[in-house]
Order: structure tokens, then sequence, then C-alpha cells
């Protein structure tokens, strides 16, 4: 079953800007991410954030209120397979009517998860993208104010964009190329099955055909 990372509640941590960045990269994980000039890195991950979150972005400092948007790129500690998710089967922890919808990331179709989280008096829309890189997944996720869920779908779909890896999924083109390959390699084993079926056969009938002696 795949692991539903709700790591979007990084928006309810106190956390600090640090200076600009236009592009984040990260080695062990094997991506990088171009980020929105809106956006503003925010401090390294503190208590409240999770373990578990490599960046955190803003479109504004949190000690002047509540931001129009928060960012956060978490990770899942594995990789993930194919199959869409089904919430009524795999429950979403903290996130209110969950629903699951696939959106293009690269020539892929992958699960983002909608729905609310709520801390206090503090209600946000949420939009979590899991992204199937190779060595291990990511969740990229964004959380805005009520009412400015078309803020989290557009900069969701520029982050998604600007998000580049290898994956552990095979585009269509390098699906057909090892079909192409293994069908070869059938071919090659069958009509060499078929030599030796001929070659057993005419031994067989050599040993077999009676002595003219």
């Amino acid at each position: 079953m795949r692991q539903i990372t709700c790591a979007i509640l990084v928006v309810f941590a106190a956390l600090e800007t640090r200076a600009d960045a236009r592009t984040i990269s990260n080695a062990e994980l094997n991506f990088t991410l171009v980020v929105p000039d809106r956006l503003k890195p925010l401090a390294p991950p503190r208590p409240g954030m999770g373990p578990d979150t490599v960046a955190a972005f803003a479109t504004s400092d949190q000690s002047h209120g509540l931001p129009d948007a928060t960012v956060s790129i978490t990770r899942m500690h594995g990789v993930i397979g194919r199959e869409h998710l089904d919430p009524s089967k795999t429950p979403v922890p903290g996130v209110a009517g969950a629903r699951v919808r696939q959106q293009k990331w690269k020539t892929f179709d992958i699960d983002v998860i909608e729905g609310e989280v709520a801390r206090g008096n503090v209600h946000m829309a949420t939009r979590m993208a899991q992204v199937p890189l190779k060595g291990e997944a990511i969740q990229v996720g964004v959380a805005v104010p009520l009412g400015k869920e078309d803020l989290a779908d557009a900069l969701l779909s520029e982050l998604l964009a600007g998000l580049d890896g290898s994956s552990n999924w095979l585009t269509d083109e390098e699906r057909e190329d090892r079909l192409a390959r293994n069908l070869g390699r059938l071919t090659a084993w069958a009509v060499a099955l078929v030599v030796i079926f001929v070659l057993v056969i005419r031994a067989y009938r050599k040993r077999s055909r009676p002595s003219l002696s």
C-alpha cells in the first residue's frame, strides 16, 4: 500500500525566511526544482515541519500573517508504482474529504491528493502531488487559505513543470523499446528452439533408419 505523507501541515510551523533561491537541487534524492520568483525559501526544517521535509517555501514571511501559499517538498522513503490511490481504501491522515485526481508530470499521470486541513481556527486547502523519482519518491505539497484553490492548482502545475529527475516509471517510448527488445529476444529463442528441434528430429530419424546391410 502506498504511503501518504501529510507533510503539508508545514504551513502551521513557525518559520523564518532566508536568502532567495531560483533553483534547488537534492543530490540524495536526485532532483532539481525551479522555484517561482514569488516563493521565498523558509528556514531549515524545525519541529513542526516534520523530519521528512527537504525544502519549504512561502509567498511571504509568516510573521507578517498567513501567506497566500505555502509549499513543501517531502520524501516518501521508497519508490511508488503506477497504480492510482483510492482514498476509500487508503485514508489520508488529517485531510478532510480527501480526493485524488491525476495530473501530468513529464509524460506520466501522477496522483494529486486534494483536501482540507485545519489546526485551531486556521483552515487550508491542500494539493499533494506524489512524484515517482527513481531512487525515492517525493511529495510536492501546496497549501492555501480556503477560497484560493485556483492559486494552489496553478502553483502546483508550475512546480511540476520545473521539477526534473529520473523516474522509476518507464515512458511510453521506453516501454515500447523494451517490448521490442523482449520480442527480439523471444524471436531469437524461438528460432534457436526450432533449429535444435530440427537437428534432434534429423538425428532421431538417422538412428531409426533401417540398415541396408
